[in-house]
This record gives C-alpha cells, sequence and structure tokens, in this order.
C-alpha cells in the first residue's frame, strides 16, 4: 500500500492539471456519478496521509491506492481503468484503486494536525493520543491512520529500527521522552523517503525492511508476521519496553 511519501509525489506530479477542465471522465469507477467531473477546473491539489486530494469547486475527489493500486499521467498502462481523467493538456489514469468524492470542506472531513507529513502535523497531540491506547504495541499504533495519517508498514519498520526499539513494546511501558524520539523520527525519516522516492533510490536506502543482516550488530534480522503485515527487526539492538 502506498505510503504518504509516494501520494505526496504523486500530488506534485498532479499539479501540473490545476486550473485545467475535465474534457472526460471514464472507468470503472461507480460510487459516484462520473459526469458531475466533467467541464469542472482544478482548483488545488492535497494530501491526507495515503489519500489524494483533487479540489473542484464544489467537492473533492478522493483517491486512494489502496493495497495494489497506480497511475500513469500522459500515459496508459495494461489493466482495468478504474477513473482516467483527461484534460485540456494532458490526461490521468488510475487503475485498482478507490475513488469517491467528498462533499463538505476538507476542513471538516479532515484533521490535518494528524496528517505526519503536514505543516500542520502536532507532535503533542499525537503524544496525547498514543498515550490514550497504553495497551497497543508500538508497532500497531504506528500505523493507526487515525493517529498517524500517512505511515505504512516500510516507515514503522524502519523508524522503529532508527530508534532502537522492538515492535511488541507497550506504549504504555515506554516514556514519554523515547515516545517523542519515535513521532519527530517519523516526520524525518519520511521526508528523507520522499526525496530518495523522487530521485528513484528509495529502496536501496531502507536499512531493515527485507534485510537479512542487521546493519549494527551483523545479527539475522528476524521477519514475523504480526497482524496482516511481515514486520522486520532485530532482537538485539531494539529494546523491549515491557
Amino acid at each position: 500500500m502506498p505510503e504518504a511519501p509516494t501520494v505526496l509525489l504523486l500530488a506534485e506530479q498532479t499539479k501540473q492539471f490545476i486550473g485545467q477542465k475535465v474534457l472526460s471522465a471514464e472507468g470503472k469507477a461507480s460510487k459516484f456519478d462520473k459526469s458531475r467531473l466533467v467541464g469542472q477546473p482544478v482548483t488545488a491539489v492535497k494530501t491526507f496521509g495515503k489519500e489524494l486530494l483533487i479540489c473542484f469547486p464544489d467537492f473533492t475527489l478522493r483517491v486512494h491506492l489502496m493495497l495494489f493500486g497506480s497511475y500513469t499521467i500522459n500515459n496508459h498502462k495494461n489493466g482495468i481503468l478504474h477513473l482516467g481523467l483527461e484534460f485540456q493538456k494532458g490526461e490521468l489514469n488510475f487503475y485498482a484503486c478507490d475513488t469517491r468524492l467528498i462533499e463538505e470542506p476538507l476542513e471538516e472531513a479532515y484533521d490535518f494536525r494528524r496528517e505526519v507529513m503536514n505543516e500542520r502535523f502536532d507532535k503533542k497531540l499525537a503524544l496525547s493520543d498514543l498515550k490514550k491506547k497504553p495497551k497497543l504495541a508500538i508497532v500497531d499504533a504506528l500505523i493507526d491512520q487515525n493517529l498517524f495519517a500517512g505511515i505504512g508498514n516500510k516507515i514503522r519498520n524502519e523508524v522503529l529500527f532508527l530508534v532502537g526499539v522492538h515492535p511488541l513494546s507497550k506504549v504504555n511501558a515506554i516514556d514519554d521522552d523515547k515516545l517523542m524520539e519515535i513521532i519527530e523520527a517519523c516526520v524525518t525519516f519520511m521526508f528523507r523517503m520522499f526525496e530518495w522516492k523522487k530521485a528513484g533510490v528509495q529502496d536501496e536506502n531502507l536499512v531493515i525492511y527485507k534485510r537479512e543482516e542487521c546493519p549494527r550488530d551483523k545479527m539475522p534480522v528476524i521477519a514475523e508476521k504480526l497482524g496482516s503485515r511481515v514486520i522486520y527487526y532485530c532482537d538485539k539492538c531494539q529494546e523491549l519496553y515491557e
């Protein structure tokens, strides 16, 4: 599932359509009347975590790439088209994703203080939210989109390794300073990952995700399925708080 850095990059690429009107809207998307998009100008492009938000005068198109979603700009690919938008100059095509319209103002639909890559992200609020879920494992807390919009599996693996925290550590066992260190590391790492993504060098810069050996102590990396995803960690250098 694409994480916030990927969606932020998609938003940057989509901004070329700001000011342009939609000439046609095609595809299998069925949760709204696609004809509403036709003739409407794009007024802004925003994100909320893993969601791309294409704004029009009276509503917003929300795009979530889900687990296997993809997109093309000014190009096509093999596969079933979910939603294709033709503009005066160029086109934007989405595949294997979820789209819907948001009718209310975005400030009412989203709390941007909880979007990690947003300039309004509130670290103190994030800390307060974390402490309200004391029995939750930190590995699960970090992908709770109501707490940290935009964090996914790669990011939580990398951040917990960088700060030396075992993924199964319980929130209430981690002191406030360490929790804040985790929160700040999430912000820093996500913007770093965004730059890697733009340069096409993301995977080679990941240090624990899908690695076999810990770069710190050369111990075998543990790959354990926790929930629906595989978590990678070092049992020696990542401290278990309990």
